[in-house]
Formats: C-alpha cells, sequence, structure tokens
C-alpha cells in the first residue's frame, strides 16, 4: 500500500494471522496519521524456486478511501545484470523524485530490449507494463516478476552505489492522488467503498543455472540488515551473495 507505506510511521503492528500460511494481518483504526480504517492482510508462499505475495486490503471505515497496492522487492544486483520489461514510456521526475512529464522511452531505458544495470541512475516511474519484468544475472540466471493484471505501473530504483535494484509493480503512479485533482487526463488511485476487499498478487519465479550452482535457489532476507532500503523484501540469488553475507 503506497499511499502512507505499511512500513511506515504510527500505523501500529503487523500480527501473525496464520503461521502456517505465512500470512499476516495489520488492522488500522483511524487516527490522525491516517484518517481511514482499513484491514491490510499479505499471504507469502516460498517455495523451491520461487515466491508468491498475496496482498488484500478492505476498507473498514464508513467513508470511501483512497489506497494504492503494491510490492517493492530489492533484488541483488551482482556487475553484469540486465533488466527487461515491456513498456513503453516513463515519467520524468523533479528534484523531490516526483513525476512532471512523460515520454516516450529514451534509449538508455529501453528495457524491451533489455538494459545493463551498471553505473546507471534510475528511480522512475514505467508504463504501460505488459507482462512480466525479467531480471537476468551474469551467469544467465534469471528471476521473473509477474503481477495480476492491474499492477502495470512498474517503478525501478537503481542506485548505482548500491549492490541492488529494487522492482515495483504497483496499481497507480507517484502521487497519483494529487496529480489527479490538477489533471482529469491522469488516473487517480483507486477509492474503495466500506467492506469492499481488494487483492493484489505478484510472483516470483527462478530460473537458475544449478549446472554452475549446486546449491542455488533464493531466500527472503530481514530488511532491517539493510538499512539503506528503508524497508521492503530483499530477494537474493543466494549463491552469489553468500561469501558477502558470510564476510
Amino acid at each position: 500500500m503506497r499511499c502512507m507505506g505499511w512500513d511506515g510511521v504510527a500505523l501500529g503492528a503487523w500480527i501473525s494471522a496464520e503461521c502456517r500460511a505465512c500470512k499476516l494481518a495489520l488492522n488500522h483504526a483511524a487516527n490522525e496519521h491516517w484518517p481511514f480504517a482499513f484491514l491490510a492482510e499479505q499471504t507469502f508462499t516460498l517455495n523451491e524456486d520461487g515466491l508468491t505475495i498475496i496482498t488484500k486490503f478492505t476498507n473498514s471505515d464508513p467513508n470511501h478511501a483512497p489506497y494504492g497496492l503494491g510490492q517493492h522487492p530489492y533484488i541483488m544486483r551482482p556487475q553484469g545484470t540486465r533488466l527487461f520489461a515491456q513498456v513503453n514510456g516513463v515519467w520524468l521526475t523533479d528534484d523531490t523524485a516526483l513525476p512532471t512529464k512523460h515520454i516516450n522511452l529514451p534509449a538508455k531505458w529501453d528495457w524491451r530490449k533489455g538494459c545493463a544495470l551498471n553505473d546507471v541512475f534510475v528511480d522512475n516511474c514505467f508504463e504501460p507494463l505488459q507482462g512480466a519484468v525479467r531480471v537476468v544475472w551474469p551467469d544467465s540466471s534469471e528471476l521473473t516478476i509477474e503481477g495480476s493484471d492491474n499492477l502495470r505501473f512498474l517503478i525501478i530504483y537503481n542506485p548505482p552505489l548500491e549492490n541492488y535494484v529494487c522492482v515495483e509493480l504497483v496499481t497507480h503512479m507517484p502521487d497519483a492522488i494529487n496529480r489527479a485533482e490538477k489533471d482529469k487526463a491522469i488516473p487517480a488511485s483507486q477509492s474503495c467503498l466500506q467492506g469492499t476487499p481488494l487483492s493484489r498478487s505478484i510472483a516470483l519465479d527462478t530460473d537458475l543455472r544449478r549446472d554452475l550452482h549446486s546449491h542455488s535457489g533464493f531466500r527472503v532476507i530481514n530488511p532491517q540488515n539493510f538499512p539503506a532500503m528503508g524497508g521492503g523484501i530483499l530477494l537474493v540469488h543466494f549463491q552469489m551473495v553468500a561469501p558477502a553475507l558470510a564476510a
């Protein structure tokens, strides 16, 4: 949920709703930080080659409530990593990282052909996303990220001095509510009636070079170990990063 971030401040704590199913719930009562009551639930299913995350939002407030859903996994990015995505345009941003102008993809960000992520700063929203996003590692292993049909905005955050890339599949562009008030051609994030349940999902699947990695796979790492991330889910192709973690 992007309107104030479920890793945000003063919203209360997640509680384990179903340990066997890896299900977490957040029951928020309206307050000065966010004036709409809601129930949020996230279910994580981890298997040998992938992770599926289902996010469900139910408006428990008597008023219509704006909302936006998505996930922002952080993926380890060794030198030579490439990213592929079927998108046609990008929102340029101002000094505060808010979108200002929509243009066709420039050559340096033509993810349709695949772009190397080395020494490239990206912190932009791309749209419309069609199909899956692929992150291809230097050994030709790859991670496929596929969202439900309503996740058609792709935000890529790639800080060159870090060793990860953030690939966010979301329901809306940044600052959607404010922009919709100024420009009726810009779709706002959705508005939800009381009692209406809404869900979004993403599936992350790996295709690993098992001839190269006898213990290949991926795992979910506690983001508190990576303060620069500021929250989120960190997915690592763990055979690549195991020596660094061990050190």
